[in-house]
């Protein structure tokens, strides 16, 4: 990406219409609109967002959105805001980082820390941050910018079945557990990384994220201590 270094990415997960339908309507406009805050205000603070969509396509590499290469929203719209500055991109796993184009993305930024937000945390949210975790990078997961799902198919009336698409160690650990387990087990293990977003933003230091930084020899990233 133009050699450029993000020492924090926010990494927001499926924020799209074909997934907010299984939250209560209030819950899925109160997400948005959170998430549509948090997206500006990390903005202000030179932390790029990462747009990742769930498709049934082939994973995607990432899509930068530029002036010249403004967003087109895809069949499943994005809920959340995309605008120049801001990146996108489509997995078709649980964990975003079985996309390789993420994980060489994140190496090649000299990324450190990523904030994890979005849907669902006993899924896709969750387990991306788990995984960002077992690579040993720092993660964040605001838990007023993050869900869990109601574990109820909204087509079907019936729980949700994990014994499909589960292709991190992870989620086949999960899919072990009895179903009134799963959000609990997930939640346990991301206890370190729970937090909130006006946290996140205290901890931000505008000053040496405000703009985006080539990379140098001795470049030291940008980390968080976060709870």
């Amino acid at each position: 990406m133009d050699g450029a270094v993000y020492p924090v990415v926010h990494m927001s997960i499926d924020m799209q219409q074909g997934c907010l339908r299984y939250l209560k309507e209030a819950c899925a406009e109160r997400l948005t609109q959170n998430s549509n805050a948090f997206i500006a205000e990390l903005r202000e603070r030179g932390v790029p967002t990462l747009a990742v969509g769930l498709h049934s396509e082939p994973p995607t590499p990432v899509y930068c959105v530029t002036a010249q290469r403004p967003f087109v929203q895809p069949a499943d719209e994005f809920t959340i805001t995309i605008k120049p500055g801001d990146m996108y991109i489509f997995k078709d796993s649980v964990s975003a980082l079985y996309n390789p184009h993420i994980v060489d993305a994140l190496k090649e930024w000299g990324t450190r820390h990523v904030i994890v937000t979005g849907v669902f945390l006993d899924a896709c949210a969750g387990h991306t941050a788990l995984d960002i975790r077992a690579a040993g990078m720092q993660c964040s997961v605001p838990l007023d910018v993050a869900s869990y799902s109601m574990l109820i198919n909204p087509f079907t009336k019936k729980p949700h079945s994990y014994a499909t698409d589960c292709n991190t160690p992870e989620f086949f650990e999960v899919s072990r557990l009895r179903f009134g387990e799963i959000a609990d087990h997930v939640k346990a293990k991301l206890r370190p990384a729970l937090t909130s977003r006006h946290a996140v933003l205290g901890m931000l230091d505008p000053a040496r994220t405000l703009e985006k930084r080539t990379a140098a020899p001795g470049t030291k990233p940008l980390t968080l201590q976060l709870a």
